[in-house]
């Protein structure tokens, strides 16, 4: 059975062509071993648990999800009338494309389904049980019973009925088993609006050969091509907690796919609480290899088998195959992307900086002085702030000056240099007469003297200028991957005015959000930091890579070139692909030499460990303090370490804005959802206004040209949440009681949805249903909503969709500000308010990001970047 199964999947591979927008993606070598290696995943009877480390390219998620498609079709064999159990007299159902009404079974078993004909009549068809292929049920909006249905797109039954060597009666219309898949929402967007099979000349979108959906944590979106919104063969989501809720309530579901290391790289709790379950015959994890190499899942689960490529088996396309003008830029991209893995050139600038060894000395006193037995709150203070400078001089790239010049702008959102050197003598000042007073003094000495080098002139700086100069950026593309996001703008603000054209061409990446959907020319990697993130000497996306070093920073490189050697051949065993590595060679001049003393690569871990737990302690007791004086508080689920040293404490139905670098846009996700490297955006620098689009929509409603239908609509969407709040209070409900209520109303909402709507830091306008909006009129008995709940339904809908457009335009605006080579987006009506979105709004990016449970803290401190 086993053997047939993979027999029957290598055929519909095959078989079908595979085409994004209209063109064909190439199975070369590289993409059907791939495939072999999916199919026999998928296939063999025992659980199977595998991790596919990749270059970079979307390709082996698509060719994945097909598969799993292919083997939930051939795998189901369920009797085909099965599902008529779980039909009600009643019910809508679809027959020969047509709508009617299922009554059961007549006295021969033949089922019974009532249309409506051209005239209204009501007709009555028996069909019998051997056609049940034929019938689906249907789930949809729609409730007349007029014949009309819903076409199957063309071609699709050929599709299906050549693909699998089956006769166009014996096509299921209704397949139990199903897939889930956890990507991106624009990745599974773009799988379904682009993604098509071609078989014998007959061609159709895979969401229309298998339904398809998006999964949230309180919503499901069918996907065109299952408009009937039967229960979908391909269930999407973003997030594995909710994942995990679907293999848990639903045994049918057999197969798990995640795309992207940031899902297993770090945290692995979700992966194992699922891991193991009987249900899931397959869990097939899909990351690129400069992301994933270092994850901790590849030595934690049990039974995974690895399959990673190395460079001596990967076999390129001939440039005739890639040349066709029928050929998809992904297949070509790809091409790129194996042939830089192959023959990407490293390169280690030595940068020279006189004071590279004092940086070595500065780091081992503080890690002497935080190793020191006395203890001290102010000497928790010091180490905390004397590193976090330590680094900054470390990994910058631009005269310290010019940072202090923008922060005293407000042009970033940052510390200052000169003013937390200030504060490093006063506590020294204050700590006098204390045994580890010699070590702090050695500290600040030390950067001070390293600080005044840096002040006016910066080597990387100088080196990168004059690189810059040379590098022509009209054909060729160049990146910087750095500590912090807004390095880049001080760059940017530093470098000569003829260069900023330049400059604003370049991309610019932290570690934890590089991203390979651009190919470069050359990637500039400013020092050596840890690489569990990104791991550059695996990067497939550039020609060059070049690493930016200083003395002390050298022999870090030489370690991360060995313990990168070392990861490769720890999992050689294991690696499905491979049969062998070689260990690489170290040329004599780097040998690494063994100290008693910790390296630095300890240290920085070390240190970077113990500020991080200082600094949250620290805060978490003041807030828990602040918090019980009798101020109004808010009860945070998740704390994030922000780039700029600020805290983030997010409460649970807080929905931030995320800017997304590679789509260049603007979306909300749920607190549960955000990840390292996430980039949100604020109000800039703004106490009383925290959320930026109710900023704007407040400026555009004090307009003259704002219209008086939005402003009634946006009165609308307030006065329902107002009356349902003052229901509450007045009968002191809980939201479980007012669940009840809402069930007696006619309209079932969860605790839980209800919550959502109200809560104050929810950008929820409203129920998407009409049925709500009757529900809160009759519950609340408020005359204007029960003279016309339509009205609030359509006003929210109104308000809603200002909010998606003033994102868009939020987003097209802000991709100026951040080294894009773009225009401005243009709006009939927001470009005529008066604001300065670059002013307006900032971006920071999610360094760290912790669950806490019990915390709660003044609500003014909430969903907001603090300095405490």
């Amino acid at each position: 059975m086993e053997s047939q199964l993979l027999d029957k999947l290598k055929y519909a591979f095959s078989k079908a062509s595979f085409l994004l927008d209209g063109k064909l993606l190439i199975k070369n070598n590289y993409i059907s071993q791939h495939a072999e290696i999916i199919m026999e995943l998928l296939t063999k009877s025992r659980k199977e648990r595998g991790i596919i480390l990749h270059q970079g390219t979307s390709l082996p998620l698509y060719f994945a999800t097909v598969l799993a498609c292919f083997k939930t079709y051939l795998s189901d064999d369920r009797d085909d009338a099965e599902f008529l159990e779980e039909l009600s007299v009643g019910d809508l159902v679809l027959y020969e494309n047509k709508r009617g009404v299922y009554e059961g079974r007549d006295a021969d078993g033949k089922i019974i389904i009532y249309y409506n004909d051209k005239g209204g009549t009501r007709t009555k068809n028996l069909i019998p049980i051997s056609l049940v292929n034929r019938i689906q049920p249907y789930y949809g909006n729609a409730k007349s019973l007029d014949g009309r249905g819903i076409k199957r797109k063309r071609y699709v039954k050929n599709v299906i009925s050549n693909l699998f060597k089956i006769g166009a009666d014996d096509i299921k219309s209704v397949i139990r088993n199903s897939v889930v898949v956890v990507c991106d929402k624009l990745e599974a967007d773009q799988f379904i609006s682009q993604l098509s099979l071609l078989v014998d000349q007959f061609q159709a979108k895979v969401g229309d050969i298998f339904p398809a959906a998006y999964y949230t944590s309180n919503e499901v979106y069918y996907y065109s091509g299952n408009s009937a919104k039967v229960d979908p063969l391909i269930k999407f989501t973003s997030k594995l907690s909710v994942a995990r809720e679907l293999i848990i309530d639903d045994k049918c579901i057999e197969m798990l796919l995640i795309d992207g290391a940031n899902y297993f790289a770090e945290d692995i709790s979700e992966i194992t609480s699922v891991y193991n379950r009987g249900s899931l015959k397959s869990i097939i994890m899909l990351g690129e290899v400069c992301k994933g190499l270092n994850s901790r899942t590849l030595n934690n689960l049990e039974n995974l088998k690895l399959f990673l490529w190395t460079k001596d088996k990967i076999q390129l396309n001939s440039d005739d195959v890639l040349a066709g003008i029928n050929v998809h830029d992904e297949s070509k991209r790809l091409d790129k992307l194996l042939n830089n893995y192959i023959n990407v050139n490293f390169e280690k600038v030595r940068v020279d900086f006189e004071f590279s060894d004092v940086i070595v000395k500065c780091k081992q006193d503080i890690y002497s002085l935080s190793r020191h037995p006395q203890e001290n709150e102010k000497k928790s203070l010091f180490i905390k702030k004397s590193y976090w400078l330590l680094n900054l001089l470390e990994k910058s790239f631009f005269p310290i000056v010019q940072m202090e010049r923008l922060v005293a702008e407000n042009k970033i959102n940052a510390p200052s240099p000169d003013k937390e050197l200030q504060s490093l003598v006063e506590l020294t000042r204050e700590l006098s007469g204390w045994n580890f007073e010699s070590l702090m003094q050695n500290v600040i000495g030390n950067l001070q003297i390293i600080k005044r080098r840096l002040d006016e002139s910066n080597p990387r700086y100088n080196y990168l200028v004059e690189k810059l100069k040379d590098f022509n950026l009209t054909k060729r593309r160049f990146s910087i991957i750095c500590a912090k996001t807004y390095y880049a703008k001080v760059f940017l603000e530093s470098v000569p005015h003829y260069l900023r054209e330049t400059v604003e061409k370049c991309d610019f990446f932290t570690p934890n959000k590089y991203s390979s959907n651009t190919n470069y020319h050359s990637v500039e990697v400013i020092g050596v930091w840890d690489w569990s993130k990104l791991n550059p000497l695996l990067l497939s996306n550039a020609k060059t890579v070049s690493f930016l070093l200083y003395d002390h920073e050298s022999k870090r490189l030489t370690q991360a070139q060995d313990q990168t050697n070392r990861r490769l051949l720890s999992i050689k065993e294991n690696n499905m692909l491979i049969e062998r590595f070689k260990n690489g060679t170290r040329h004599q001049d780097e040998e690494i030499t063994v100290s008693v003393e910790p390296d630095e690569e300890y240290v920085d871990n070390y240190l970077e460990s113990i500020t991080n737990n200082i600094n949250l302690t620290v805060v978490l007791d003041s807030l828990r303090e602040s918090s019980s004086s009798g101020t109004q508080t808010s009860e945070i689920i998740k704390v994030a370490m922000l780039d700029t040293g600020e805290r983030l404490f997010l409460t649970r139905y807080y929905s931030p804005y995320v800017f997304d670098v590679d789509r260049q846009n603007i979306t909300e996700k749920e607190v549960p959802s955000l990840s390292v490297g996430d980039l949100l955006i604020f109000t800039n620098y703004d106490n009383d206004t925290r959320d930026i689009v109710e900023r704007i929509i407040d400026i555009m409603l004090q307009s003259e040209d704002c219209e008086e239908n939005f402003r009634e609509s946006y009165r609308k969407s307030l006065h329902w949440k107002s009356v349902l709040k003052d229901l509450i209070k007045k009968k002191r409900l809980s939201y479980r009681g007012l669940s009840n209520i809402m069930a007696d109303a006619g309209t079932l909402k969860h605790e839980v949805t209800l919550r959502s709507w109200l809560d104050q830091s929810s950008h929820i306008v409203g129920p998407r249903d009409v049925e709500s909006y009757m529900a809160i009129a009759k519950i609340t008995k408020d005359p204007q909503l029960l003279k016309n709940p339509e009205a609030f339904h359509q006003s929210t809908r109104e308000v809603r969709t200002m909010r998606i457009r003033i994102l868009k335009f939020l987003g097209k605006n802000i991709v100026q500000s951040y080294n894009k080579n773009q225009d401005a987006q243009e709006d009939e009506i927001l470009s005529k308010l008066p604001i300065d979105l670059n002013k307006m709004s900032r971006l920071v990016q999610i360094e760290q990001l912790s669950d806490t449970e019990n915390l709660l803290i003044p609500a003014h401190l909430a969903n907001k970047p603090v300095i405490l």
